[in-house]
């Protein structure tokens, strides 16, 4: 889980503009383990739902650099695909 937010964080300001980076294995943030599970603010899922308030509302507080960074993103079973500006 922490993998997955510190590698989009990361790596997708490297994308090209009109580029296309893909998180798979959301399921797992529905895993009970150590730090994840439903609801928990920690999780991927979790971050993916601060990010869609972020992108709509405009909110002055921006978490992370990406939010003005992504143009749109999908989400699917287990995946998402996130679309760069």
């Amino acid at each position: 889980m922490k993998q997955q937010i510190t590698s989009l964080t990361h790596l997708l300001l490297t994308v090209r503009s009109g580029g296309v980076y893909v998180i798979e294995d959301l399921h797992t943030s529905y895993f009970g383990g150590e730090g994840e599970s439903y609801l928990v603010k920690t999780t991927t899922i979790e971050s993916i739902k601060r990010l869609i308030d972020h992108i709509q509302s405009e909110c002055p507080q921006k978490t992370t650099q990406i939010d003005g960074a992504i143009f749109s993103f999908e989400i699917s079973n287990k995946i998402c695909f996130f679309n760069r500006k």
